[in-house]
């Protein structure tokens, strides 16, 4: 009885040890596979991800590391796996609002919108304090056309993160729509002082364009173009400052540039008129 309850401890005291080992194993792959998704080697990351889940499979870590598997998928442009991977995770914690997130921006990148926008709507409900599912709610809302609706998150917004970038990235992009267009210039100037980007600066360009500040705009398509020569809304722009100042056959070109970049030819004909 004593050799056997002996052995029974052995056995034990064996099988916590390979636990111990085994879990330790187990959180150098995730540490690697963070360490490979950080530096962008996205096959080494999944191949990682994929290994750790397999090792422990019933391990509760696994849902965030699907999630991440997931979004490895979409930045290795396997947009439809990814969205498999995360709609699993989802089935599995239904709550989590990193899941969630995840899920919608994939949506949103594939163009579905009324899905991402059920996702954030859970997000929102879930937790009502993260900041970044106002701003996409908004601006989904904006490019259908509930203007009030996206008026009310970015308040809420602004309450959560008065500072954060998306803030002032959500009111210019409202403002421009409502045509409130001197009123968008001060909060583009602060998106562009912390970065120079061809969106932010071409969506001031159509600000001084249509407040007369014909010269400035000269220089944000200048300096636009410089960063992104193949940005259509910019040749647009540059076809609306050559027409006002004249110049006929260069504002027809740029317009014909435009439409070749991928700008819609009833757009340039309606921002030409």
């Amino acid at each position: 009885m004593k050799f056997a309850l002996s052995l029974l401890t052995l056995l034990t005291t064996l099988t916590i040890k390979a636990d111990i080992a085994n879990e330790g194993i187990y959180l150098r792959i995730v540490d690697d596979a963070d360490a490979a998704l950080k530096a962008g080697d996205f096959a080494r990351a999944e191949k990682l991800y994929t290994e750790a889940m397999d090792l422990q499979p019933e391990n509760p870590g696994n849902i965030l590391l699907m999630s991440n598997l997931g979004m490895v998928r979409f930045y290795m442009g396997q947009d439809s796996l990814a969205l498999i991977t995360l709609d699993r995770a989802h089935s599995i914690a239904p709550r989590s609002t990193t899941i969630l997130n995840n899920r919608a921006r994939v949506r949103l990148v594939n163009g579905l919108a009324a899905e991402a926008l059920e996702d954030y709507n859970l997000v929102i409900e879930i937790s009502p304090d993260q900041p970044d599912p106002y701003f996409y709610r908004g601006m989904i809302e904006l490019s259908g056309g509930l203007i009030k609706q996206a008026e009310e998150d970015f308040a809420t917004l602004e309450k959560l993160d008065p500072e954060g970038e998306n803030t002032q990235l959500a009111r210019a992009r409202l403002l421009v729509i409502q045509q409130q267009y001197s009123k968008a210039i001060p909060y583009l100037n602060r998106l562009i002082a912390k970065e120079k980007s061809s969106d932010y600066i071409a969506s001031r360009a159509l600000c001084n364009l249509m407040t007369g500040n014909l010269g400035e705009a000269a220089e944000d398509i200048a300096d636009g173009l410089a960063l992104d020569p193949n940005d259509g809304m910019l040749y647009l722009y540059r076809a609306m400052l050559n027409k006002q100042r004249y110049q006929t056959k260069q504002s027809k070109l740029d317009g014909q540039r435009a439409i070749e970049l991928g700008v819609n030819p009833k757009t340039v004909e309606s921002f030409l008129k």
